[in-house]
């Protein structure tokens, strides 16, 4: 919808689909989700790539009892090859270094930064320290480390929701979570 870029996603292609210029294609591409919305979920558009393709989990699980490896990923439709190429293309486009850092090591580091104990992210705490260290630990590992908010609640003893949040609030002040990245 432009406000975040996704150098990875074909934007303007799907928009094409949906009117001659950006603003009318993007108008005409919320209407479309929102008469979707109200058909709730569809099993039949459950799960990405490989889980869709095959039919459910019974079937992905029966071919890992086989001898062939399959690359699936529920965050994007298409082949295992498909998959892998997304793959590439996103981790090329992080920061040196920023790529495959464990979640650990991210609330560790953002941790030093703020100046509290790891132990305290979780705690529910909402002082001022706790909570910066929320939002930089929800930046780092959503936005710029490409990875999906809703597990991340746990760990930080919040919502799904407030990980989103902490993300939107933590964009003004990118500057200062990224270089945690390179310490």
């Amino acid at each position: 919808m432009g406000r975040i870029a996704r150098p990875w996603q074909a934007t303007a292609e799907v928009l094409t689909q949906f009117g001659p210029t950006a603003r009318r294609a993007r108008a005409a591409y919320r209407a479309f989700v929102d008469a979707g919305a109200p058909q709730g979920r569809r099993p039949d558009l459950h799960g990405g790539g490989l889980l869709r393709s095959l039919g459910g989990w019974q079937a992905v699980t029966a071919l890992r009892r086989g001898r062939e490896a399959y690359l699936g990923d529920e965050r994007i439709l298409g082949s295992s090859a498909f998959v892998e190429d997304v793959r590439q293309r996103v981790e090329s486009a992080m920061p040196t270094g920023a790529r495959r850092l464990p979640l650990a090591t991210v609330i560790a580091r953002v941790c030093r930064q703020t100046g509290i104990a790891p132990a305290q992210v979780a705690t529910g705490s909402r002082r001022r320290a706790v909570s910066r260290a929320r939002m930089g630990i929800a930046y780092l590992w959503v936005e710029v480390l490409g990875q999906p908010g809703r597990p991340l609640a746990g760990p930080l003893g919040v919502r799904p929701q407030a990980v989103y949040q902490a993300v939107v609030r933590a964009r003004a002040h990118r500057a200062e979570w990224e270089h945690v990245l390179n310490a």
